[in-house]
């Protein structure tokens, strides 16, 4: 653990990373507060209580100008990160409670997931297009980062749905035994993407073969809350009701490190900061934690001190004033 950030009054729900200020990252909490940080600073800059219900997703434009928020009480608000102060505009539906929002790659446009998944041009702030299949609604959505016409997303009746936007219609839905939390795409493999599962494991699908799992990470005891995958397509961090995070490498079924401290309750979201080297958590009790994975180095570094502690204590025990033999019987 490096550092932990509080001032929020409840769980975090959500934490995103600025796409080109590494510093920057912003959090929304169950109370409806979103917060900006700076990492540099240690502390929060700016906070918004405008929200009467829980935030449930933030995300981030292409361009790096725009902040957009989706709330449980029917709103999305979008924000200019470079005028804090200014009030955000605002679209409010007394029909849909927004679950997720998540914005286009190479565009001006977003996406929400609720009863239906909307399409939305960000500049005119209004749904475009729109999906659905079956009744049940739409907890998560995320775009493949390299072919952003496809989009996957987790629905309540344990199904993840696969959509091609150019199609305008689902392409694929697949059911597991338990829902689903969360998911996130592979950057070095296009076609795949893990899915975090109620039932403490991660799974990965390839969608030129959706019939069957093509991996299975094991190694938490509870409910994987959320997923985030290196940009390198290497290893990914998955957060627990376990209140553990575990890094895992993508060539092996069990994590081969793990992070967790006192008083820490169950990760709600998680994200790598730019470097990748640390990574970002939210949990339950309202505080925000950054956390750096372990190197040759940082071993390497802690195999000295400890060396160096030991040979300091030998050398005050040999320095001690002794008392002198004075004949030996």
């Amino acid at each position: 653990l490096v550092f932990s950030y509080s001032g929020h009054r409840e769980g975090i729900k959500c934490i995103e990373t600025h796409p080109y200020n590494p510093n920057l990252f912003f959090s929304g909490s169950l109370d409806g507060e979103i917060r900006f940080w700076f990492l540099n600073k240690k502390n929060c800059i700016y906070s918004f209580s405008d929200n009467d219900r829980s935030i449930r997703g933030l995300t981030i434009d292409h361009k790096g100008k725009e902040l957009i928020s989706c709330s449980d009480d029917g709103t999305i608000k979008k924000w200019d990160i470079s005028a804090p102060k200014k009030k955000p505009k605002i679209f409010y539906s007394k029909k849909e409670n927004f679950n997720s929002i998540k914005a286009y790659p190479f565009s001006f446009f977003f996406a929400t997931g609720g009863k239906e998944l909307l399409f939305w041009d960000q500049i005119s702030f209004q749904p475009i297009q729109r999906l659905f299949w079956g009744t049940s609604s739409i907890s998560k959505i995320n775009f493949n980062p390299n072919e952003p016409n496809i989009l996957a997303s987790l629905c309540s009746d344990r199904s993840i749905i696969l959509f091609d936007l150019r199609l305008k219609i689902p392409i694929k839905k697949i059911f597991l035994e338990m829902t689903s939390n969360d998911l996130s795409w592979n950057f070095g493999q296009i076609s795949e993407f893990a899915v975090a599962n109620e039932d403490s494991n991660v799974y990965i699908f390839d969608l030129r073969n959706t019939k069957q799992v093509k991996k299975v990470y094991r190694d938490h005891v509870m409910s994987v809350n959320c997923i985030e995958q290196d940009s390198k397509g290497q290893n990914f961090i998955s957060g627990s009701s376990d209140t553990t995070v575990r890094l895992f490498k993508n060539n092996k079924p069990k994590s081969f490190d793990i992070f967790f401290t006192k008083r820490m309750k169950k990760i709600l979201d998680i994200r790598f900061l730019h470097d990748e080297e640390f990574f970002i958590t939210s949990s339950d009790d309202g505080n925000l934690r950054i956390w750096t994975k372990k190197t040759k180095a940082m071993d390497e570094y802690h195999h000295k001190q400890i060396n160096k502690k030991k040979i300091d204590q030998i050398s005050n025990v040999e320095n001690l004033d002794m008392p002198k033999m004075i004949k030996n019987l």
